[in-house]
């Protein structure tokens, strides 16, 4: 990893909310808020951002029987999950996320696919 790399990683270890993010990286935690139960699939990444071309695939779940809260009221501040998400697109770099799955609008669990290209 060079100075430039770790720079841009510090950096966004000291963002806390959400306008200090790129609009891509707004679009993604905004996505994972909206769909609060859900899988993102094939969400490809490059220098540490997401990349919405082509368009991941959304599998939605509703929960029955809890009240829904609205996703969409402004919350500026991220959560340590939305956090380490992003930092760890930033770290990884470029590749492709198979699998998001989110719960109760926040990031759980990644599965990620990258090509090796050095050994």
């Amino acid at each position: 990893m060079n100075y430039f790399s770790k720079v841009l990683i510090f950096k966004h270890l000291s963002m806390k909310f959400l306008p200090e993010l790129s609009a891509r990286e707004q679009k993604l935690i905004r996505l994972c808020r909206e769909n609060r139960y859900c899988r993102i699939q094939n969400l490809r990444f490059c220098n540490g951002e997401p990349s919405f071309r082509p368009p991941p695939k959304v599998e939605s779940k509703i929960r029955l029987g809890q009240p829904r809260r609205n996703a969409l009221l402004p919350c500026s501040d991220l959560t340590e999950l939305e956090r380490e998400l992003l930092e760890t697109l930033r770290q990884r770099r470029d590749g492709t996320v198979l699998e998001i799955d989110v719960r109760e609008g926040q990031p759980c669990d990644l599965k990620f696919e990258q090509t090796v290209t050095e050994l």
